[in-house]
């Protein structure tokens, strides 16, 4: 064979090996991004759970919103593996993203892990926990070849910690340090409430009631209900302030009942704490049951920093409030999306969680406000969602038409493949019709504002939830009400409760049903 035949065939099959490296490495990424990308199967939405008092779905929510954060995308798959193969230099290290907990967020004995997202050319990380943010006190330093962490050095209860990573390629080359985030370490839930159980727990002793149809503690203001079933039985939990109080002294109160109409008072389960982040008052939120534990989440006013706070229980009676901060603070800031547009958002009131897990999530629905809205008003509705019920990140606006000041106390629940979401609508009086005469005014800080129910919908829960002719829903007998729950009764059908305005009492239950076209009718 000559020498120019054999020159030409070797680099014949240079081109064939160099092609084929092409196609395989553009298959594995065409695999990777289809991973990524693929919809999730949607079971039936129509069918609701027995199991919640809340009327409840098992819809499934796109894929979107399902990719954990710890995931790598094919396109840094493509660079690891193109650093690895390439003879060229070695480059400082790309930046990257510290990932979990988020910032202020929660670890939990057991599951002690810290995660951040792949940097490009790098070989190993360095993580650094601290006791202090300048990082004078040094727990310990670490190292890591993977984008985790599990800590196993000793951690203090409810103490905060702050921790940092920096990536380091082969040659000993390293980019800073990323700016360092907090956590917080808690013990096992399950053994830190079955440890305050023993020492703490009381046995539940009934107290007066005013005579009437209607649920009333003695002496007490009650408002803002929301409602759990165990065991066949209701607990409802609302705001109430006592008479002989000051009038910002609010606090939780309970009542069970067998059938939604007779009610039996228990008294205050979480009230405002001296010394703690909640120590002003405490206000609405919603309960949820996840393995043997009950969750309630609520709204806790504070001199510090308010937020979302965390209480609970074993049995629905005894409440251990969680950590020493809120669990999402009013102050942290969510970047998050309302049609195709960047906005701020924060957290205002009202955390309600759905009460079934969707694909490993749960999700809550937050009255919440956009801080950098051009033109109109800020209320809206922001979804979350947490993996463990304690770290939350943020998913979308889903519902906001700059009409509201507030978007009060949400609820969500779906029926015949159409999602619900009901809400108290607060707006300034002067921005609807200064003639306009509504028994629902209330005055904050000098403004009148008037208060309405609304019920939105949309084909998914994750939204977006709009308005429809019929959205701003009333009684049939005429009275005046705020704020609604909706949940099944014990014949299993659907019924709403409220509070009548001005009579600060409990409803008794009114009927739903739902047209063809969706239309919710109270009866």
């Amino acid at each position: 064979m000559n020498m120019k035949r054999c020159s030409c065939i070797i680099i014949l099959a240079l081109v064939v090996s160099i092609t084929l490296s092409s196609c395989n490495s553009d298959d594995a990424k065409s695999d990777v991004s289809s991973i990524a990308k693929s919809s999730f199967a949607k079971s039936d939405p129509t069918v609701a759970s027995s199991e919640h008092s809340q009327i409840s779905g098992t819809e499934v929510l796109s894929d979107e919103y399902q990719e954990d954060s710890s995931v790598v995308s094919s396109q840094e798959m493509s660079n690891v593996g193109s650093s690895a193969a390439s003879s060229a230099p070695l480059e400082e290290p790309y930046p990257f993203l510290q990932t979990y907990p988020q910032d202020g967020g929660y670890i939990l004995d057991g599951s002690r892990l810290l995660k951040w997202t792949e940097s490009k050319y790098a070989e190993k990380y360095m993580i650094t926990i601290a006791e202090d943010s300048s990082f004078s006190n040094i727990v310990g330093q670490f190292e890591s070849s993977v984008n985790q962490y599990e800590i196993k050095v000793p951690l203090a209860v409810n103490r905060k910690y702050y921790w940092r990573v920096k990536a380091v390629n082969t040659s000993g080359t390293a980019n800073s340090f990323n700016d360092s985030m907090a956590f917080v370490f808690l013990p096992d839930l399950k053994k830190m409430l079955d440890d305050y159980m023993m020492t703490n727990a009381s046995e539940p002793r009934k107290k007066p009631i005013s005579e009437g149809e209607l649920y009333s503690p003695v002496n007490t203001t009650t408002w803002d209900y929301w409602f759990a079933e165990n065991n066949n039985q209701y607990h409802t939990f609302h705001l109430e302030r006592q008479n002989d109080k000051p009038s910002d002294y609010i606090a939780v109160g309970h009542a069970v009942s067998d059938d939604l109409l007779k009610w039996d008072y228990y008294g205050t389960v979480i009230q405002a704490e001296s010394g703690r982040w909640d120590d002003l008052r405490i206000a609405t939120g919603s309960t949820v049951k996840n393995d043997e534990i009950w969750y309630t989440y609520y709204t806790g006013h504070s001199t510090a920093d308010p937020g979302f706070g965390l209480s609970i229980s074993k049995d629905l009676f005894n409440w251990m409030k969680v950590g020493n901060e809120a669990i999402i603070p009013a102050s942290r800031r969510f970047s998050v999306k309302w049609k195709n547009m960047e906005y701020d958002v924060g957290v205002s009131a009202d955390p309600y969680v759905f009460p079934e897990k969707i694909n490993g999530w749960h999700y809550m629905f937050a009255n919440a406000s956009v801080l950098n809205i051009g033109k109109g008003f800020p209320g809206c509705i922001l979804l979350l969602r947490s993996r463990d019920l304690l770290n939350w990140e943020s998913v979308k606006i889903v519902a906001h038409t700059g009409e509201f000041l507030r978007m009060e106390t949400p609820q969500v629940w779906t029926r015949n493949g159409i999602w619900y979401l009901y809400f108290g609508g607060v707006r300034l009086r002067s921005s609807v019709d200064p003639s306009l005469i509504d028994p629902k005014i209330v005055f904050n800080n000098g403004e009148q504002e008037i208060v309405s129910n609304y019920i939105f919908t949309s084909s998914d829960i994750d939204g977006d939830y709009s308005e429809q002719n019929w959205s701003n829903i009333s009684l049939p007998d005429g009275k005046p009400f705020y704020i609604c729950k909706f949940m099944n009764d014990t014949a299993g059908n659907d019924v709403m409760l409220t509070t009548y305005w001005g009579v600060w009492k409990l409803s008794k239950p009114y009927g739903i049903t739902y047209e063809n076209d969706g239309t919710v009718v109270i009866r």
